[in-house]
């Protein structure tokens, strides 16, 4: 989170997406960022060999505009973050693929639910709730459990 902190502004648009060093701290960060999945995915396999790999992606907390006191981010920087976050799942699709796994597309499907809306999936920067910020709600966790027992065809308990 802290590299599209600069993003979130209370009084306006932070403009993240026009800053040099915001866009260097993403570009390094996810350079990085392949090796180091790659080398967990391998220790998991490593210790449980029979294991079925599933990478759950990120994102859909925040849709295209903000809303106060939830997303207090501009339409401009709510697409730049965005854009990170269809990056960053970029690195866990191609992990879980070179893993021999697969990859849940939380995003896509929380398209609807973000913070802003009605049926929020995520709690946003500031909730008026017991829920972390920027971490499921229990719809949003019931929604990502159901993803993820679709894709690996079980049945829930």
């Amino acid at each position: 989170w802290s590299l599209v902190a600069p993003c979130f502004s209370p009084v306006g648009d932070a403009n993240c997406r026009t800053n040099p060093a915001v866009e260097h701290a993403i570009d390094s960060a996810l350079r990085g960022l392949p090796a180091k999945v790659d080398r967990v995915l391998a220790a998991v396999v490593r210790r449980a060999s029979h294991a079925r790999i599933v990478v759950v992606g990120h994102g859909g907390i925040f849709g295209p505009s903000g809303c106060f006191p939830e997303a207090t981010i501009s339409d401009g920087d709510a697409a730049f973050v965005a854009r990170f976050f269809d990056r960053f799942n970029t690195v866990l699709r191609d992990a879980a693929g070179r893993a021999a796994g697969m990859f849940i597309d939380v995003s896509g499907a929380a398209v609807g639910h973000d913070v802003c809306s009605r049926t929020p999936w995520f709690a946003g920067n500031w909730p008026d709730s017991v829920i972390h910020v920027r971490h499921p709600t229990p719809l949003g966790s019931k929604g990502i459990a159901r993803l993820i027992v679709d894709r690996l065809g079980a049945t829930p308990v």
